[in-house]
């Protein structure tokens, strides 16, 4: 099942602050964080499967939570840009980093559901 959650405002200064997301979010078992801005088509197209996903209680073979942060729509706006393009080098969206246990497992920019399925994979 998806489970999708809105990323906190401390998490993500955490991010900002520390050169990563906290443990309280990427300690569950399996995790994607989606940094992204509202006006993207790409990520509108990703947001619908999300929410179709988590609407249906998609049948998966595991639980994923997801946490979404629309960073044009913040106060630290400027300071997150900085961040994810300049810190974690990417400056596409939306972009996502995947997470196992607290273990970071990669990361990637728009792509469709059986992709971002896949990327739990071991």
């Amino acid at each position: 099942m998806i489970r999708i959650h809105d990323l906190p405002d401390d998490a993500a200064l955490a991010a900002i602050r520390d050169g990563e997301f906290p443990s309280t979010i990427t300690g569950e078992p399996l995790v994607a964080v989606v940094m992204t801005q509202n006006w993207c088509p790409d990520w509108l197209r990703m947001r619908s499967w999300f929410k179709r996903m988590e609407k249906a209680g998609e049948p998966i073979d595991r639980d994923i939570d997801v946490y979404m942060l629309i960073y044009n729509k913040v106060d630290y706006y400027k300071e997150f840009l900085h961040h994810k393009e300049n810190s974690f080098g990417n400056r596409l969206i939306p972009y996502v980093r995947y997470y196992a246990a607290g273990t970071y497992l990669g990361d990637s920019n728009q792509l469709g559901p059986d992709q971002f399925l896949a990327r739990f994979d071991s």
